[in-house]
């Protein structure tokens, strides 16, 4: 049988007076202090609430930076962690993060956000005033609300209609804009009364911009003119048949810009 001696490990409390506290467990005691320390000799002063025996823990020193996690909170737990303020957001551009790179190519699946568009059945603006931001709008079909390739709005329009009979000199068929404004062709409508085909020669004053279109006998039609700009501001167009027929008919509807 081994011989020796057992020695536990005890919490000894003394009161201010320095006589050690005893007492059943769960009773009541005076004032404490709880010798600590790895040399036994500090001394410091525990705070226990009498309610729910919690011991209350002071921080008197920084938390220390790192990458250590020291708690987490739980979901929907309703803890407040005070005013927190976003200086930046920096998204990332890969398949499942919300931004994207210009130029990049789509691949199936990709993450984004949506546009929305805001329903309008009377078409009027959100905003308050020029300049401002404006959603998409649709009317009540569900159709985006867009300004069609022939639609222009009226203050920019530049229309005429002209008749040339029996000549092939050349003959003004829009008059030329203010400084500064170009008439760019929309659509040209050419219609022939005579017998004869011939070639219309459509210029502006400069020469610069020639559009030319064969017109058959007893015919015509509308051409749509996509792309094309005035080579120059304040001209005027004018048109040129190459055979004297009676008689010609010219619409030309432009676009200003500035």
């Amino acid at each position: 049988m081994a011989h020796g001696l057992a020695i536990q490990k005890r919490t000894v409390l003394y009161d201010a007076a320095g006589n050690v506290v005893t007492g059943a467990e769960g009773s009541a005691l005076a004032s404490g202090i709880l010798i600590q320390g790895d040399d036994g000799t500090d001394r410091k002063n525990i705070n226990v609430d009498p309610t729910t025996g919690d011991v209350q823990v002071d921080l008197t020193n920084s938390i220390p930076a790192g990458t250590n996690a020291i708690g987490k909170l739980a979901a929907n737990d309703g803890v407040d962690i005070g005013d927190v303020d976003v200086t930046s957001i920096v998204p990332g551009t890969a398949a499942t993060n919300l931004g994207k790179a210009e130029d990049a190519a789509h691949n199936s699946g990709d993450t984004g956000v949506m546009m929305l568009a805001v329903r309008q059945d009377t078409q009027a603006a959100f905003s308050g005033t020029d300049g401002d931001y404006e959603p998409l709008q649709t009317d009540a079909q569900g159709n985006l609300r867009i300004i069609p390739g022939l639609k222009i709005p009226r203050g920019n329009q530049a229309y005429d209609t002209t008749t040339i009979t029996s000549s092939t000199s050349e003959t003004s068929i829009l008059a030329a804009g203010a400084a500064g404004v170009y008439h760019d062709p929309v659509w040209i409508y050419i219609g022939n009364e005579s017998n004869q085909s011939l070639v219309v020669t459509i210029q502006d004053g400069t020469g610069n911009t020639v559009l030319s279109f064969p017109v058959g006998p007893k015919g015509g039609g509308t051409h749509p003119v996509w792309d094309i700009e005035q080579a120059s501001a304040a001209t005027a167009w004018f048109a040129t048949c190459d055979t004297s027929v009676a008689s010609i008919h010219i619409n030309i509807l432009c676009r200003k810009r500035t």
